[in-house]
């Protein structure tokens, strides 16, 4: 799952969606999304994973991550999602194209502006720095299921520490 900002129409604001990739058959079977989210602190750089569950039946989890100091829009994507009030996923399926597009409400709206509180007060890190946090990240949880159940366990986008992260 990748994100990027988007307008759903022309004048409407700019938010952040959310893209999938998968097989068609699949995506007429998904039902219900669910979003979770936490801000994970290595050391001197900050992780924000987006996990989104698929359910029921044809249950799926996937992942995407924010690099607040990332080149390019990484700085967008936070703000964004501290303020919107839904969270659209776009599917993509076998032909390339979108063939499905859905939005639940934006639940974790406060969570996000205290993860870019905290985020925006913190030093600026590297790109090799971000991908050595996340490579960390999942020597601990070497599944997308595995971290899913580990932010359930710390509900409310719970910051971690690198102490109580493993």
């Amino acid at each position: 799952m990748i994100w990027g900002v988007m307008r759903e129409r022309p004048g409407a604001g700019r938010e952040v969606a959310f893209f999938v990739r998968e097989e068609s058959a699949r995506i007429r079977r998904v039902g219900t999304l669910q979003f979770s989210t936490a801000l994970i602190v290595e050391g001197d750089v900050a992780l924000i994973p987006v996990l989104m569950r698929t359910g029921p039946g044809e249950e799926e989890v996937y992942e995407s991550w924010f690099n607040y100091y990332a080149p390019g829009p990484g700085t967008d994507g936070l703000p964004l999602l501290a303020e919107q009030g839904r969270l659209p996923v776009v599917f993509v399926g076998d032909s390339g194209r979108r063939e499905r597009a859905l939005a639940v409400p934006n639940s974790l709206r406060d969570t996000f502006r205290e993860m870019l509180e905290r985020v925006s007060s913190m030093k600026p890190w590297s790109m090799e720095g971000f991908d050595r946090a996340r490579e960390r990240v999942y020597a601990r949880y070497p599944t997308v299921a595995a971290l899913w159940d580990a932010l359930q366990a710390k509900p409310g986008g719970a910051t971690w520490e690198r102490s109580g992260c493993r």
